[in-house]
């Protein structure tokens, strides 16, 4: 499906000239996904993604990245058992005077581990400095047969034409939300994780200056994990993120 897809909008795009592609290159010291982290303790991500758009408002991308090892860690092999994701993306984007948003359809893909490739619907709306995400991931990386609802509020506070602090508030929903505070846990997928509706949060300062962005903030979430049958806390850490678009 996604091929079609791809390749549609490519003879689309090609019949014009209006377009262009942006690249960029991240560095994160953790990778944080919806309060959940995907690097190696001590091990930063290292991100590189080529973005193609056209005038019509229609893009597509592929980004690559490491992720964790849960071998490397010490943990069970098998659960996180690979060292890079390669996805990829098509969408659209509009607007008016004052606003901006856009739908996409994100294919999460891992080649050490392709029993967790999945697809991702997502949203954005943007206005007088918010933006508000929807996301709809059906079979949610292939765990345990659940869907994620993903919803999340950022708010850009302006202290200079350059600096700024950036709140950011997240929520995810499950179709099978088995976690029971007074009876424990229930179904434990393979990640080790509860598929608990939880929420996230993150605070951060933020830097623009010439096509290079730096964030650092905090970062929590009140998930629980189930490690060897013990409920435990998800780590809430420190994080800096540097970026560079050309």
């Amino acid at each position: 499906m996604m091929k079609k897809f791809v390749l549609a909008a490519l003879l689309f795009m090609g019949s014009a000239a209006s377009a262009e592609v942006v690249s960029t290159i991240r560095w994160k010291s953790t990778q944080i996904f919806r309060g959940g982290v995907y690097t190696n303790n001590g091990v930063p991500m290292i991100q590189g993604e080529m973005l193609y758009k056209h005038d019509s408002g229609l893009f597509l991308g592929a980004f690559g990245a490491n992720l964790i090892s849960q071998s490397d860690e010490g943990g069970i092999p098998g659960l996180f058992d690979f060292r890079y994701e390669l996805n990829h993306f098509i969408g659209y984007g509009f607007g008016g005077d004052g606003w901006n948003g856009k739908v996409m359809l994100m294919r999460y893909w891992f080649p050490e581990k392709m029993d967790m490739n999945s697809y991702d619907l997502i949203g954005t709306f943007s206005m007088a400095n918010f933006t508000f995400l929807l996301s709809y991931m059906p079979d949610f990386f292939q765990w345990t047969a659940t869907d994620q609802l993903y919803l999340s509020a950022d708010y850009d506070m302006a202290l200079t034409d350059k600096v700024s602090i950036v709140p950011h508030i997240g929520y995810s929903m499950y179709s099978k939300n088995e976690y029971d505070p007074v009876g424990g846990f229930a179904t434990i997928d393979k990640g080790g994780y509860l598929h608990q509706n939880y929420m996230d949060y993150s605070i951060a300062f933020r830097h623009k200056n010439n096509g290079w962005v730096m964030d650092l903030g905090f970062a929590g979430t009140n998930r629980k994990l189930a490690i060897l049958d013990t409920e435990q806390e998800a780590d809430d850490r420190p994080f800096m993120n540097v970026s560079y678009t050309f």
